[in-house]
């Protein structure tokens, strides 16, 4: 009789773990669905550019009067801003403006390139949006956040704001950063002790792995820790999807789940 109990709840605790799924997204929040905007302006200066290109999306219906900015760099060849469609519309969306500067021209581009021509987007997006008839940035609550060889470049951008000329951010967003040789400098103990920086990694990534974005978070000795964490993200195959922690995985987890594409004018 014992056994068979034994058996009857091992078979209902079984069910239940398979039938976990990962949560919906919140009604409010940072990551909710309750948006202040429900239109999204967007000025294309990056398809028909040569690495130092940007497209800006803002605010709009109803179009505020002033944003905070975050700058959102790509991974390696996502020069097409569609891919992180959904993760821009809702940081947009939540008032934002959004900076996506385009760092490379395709896959064959230079990476000892990458930081020049990422900060001379920037610098030059920068000017754009301080120009009239932009909602007006507010730089005192500016982000830098990226993925993968942006992730790297998140760092770069940080530390060296000053010789690239643009603002320096408020915070900064390592994303499993990683890809490509050529832009990891060797030293960060020059990266700015006040702007908090967080790091992202997955466990089990085989493309980027977890080593760059340890690196960042050690030799960014001038941050102290109160200031910055490291996260790394664990894989689950309990319940349906599996949650894994790949170099896509936490964009996708960012993004919700889905992959939705703004389209561009």
């Amino acid at each position: 009789m014992k056994r068979c109990l034994a058996l009857i709840l091992s078979f209902y605790c079984y069910q239940f773990i398979v039938a976990q799924s990962p949560p919906t997204q919140p009604n409010t929040g940072p990551g909710g669905s309750e948006y202040q905007h429900s239109g999204i302006t967007i000025y294309d200066y990056g398809t028909n550019q040569n690495g130092d290109g940007f497209w800006l999306y803002e605010p709009d219906s109803p179009k505020p009067d002033s944003a905070n900015v975050v700058v959102f760099i790509h991974g390696l060849g996502q020069t097409n801003p569609k891919v992180y469609g959904k993760f821009i519309k809702h940081l947009v969306q939540k008032g934002n403006i959004v900076i996506y500067p385009r760092y490379q021209k395709d896959l064959f581009s230079n990476a000892s390139t990458f930081s020049d021509s990422c900060g001379k987007g920037i610098q030059r997006a920068m000017d754009t949006l301080n120009t009239t008839g932009h909602v007006v940035p507010r730089w005192e609550n500016y982000f830098i956040l990226g993925h993968s060889v942006g992730g790297i470049l998140t760092a770069n951008m940080t530390m060296n704001h000053a010789n690239y000329y643009i603002y320096k951010p408020k915070t900064a967003f390592s994303m499993q950063p990683g890809g490509v040789q050529g832009i990891l400098l060797p030293d960060y103990s020059a990266f700015p002790s006040e702007v908090k920086y967080l790091v992202a990694v997955g466990d089990n990534d085989a493309i980027v792995g977890t080593q760059t974005g340890e690196f960042l978070f050690n030799n960014t000795t001038s941050v102290p820790t109160s200031h910055k964490n490291l996260i790394k993200h664990f894989a689950d195959n309990h319940g349906t999807p599996a949650i894994t922690a790949t170099i896509t995985s936490l964009w996708a987890m960012t993004a919700f789940l889905t992959m939705e594409k703004i389209t561009l004018p």
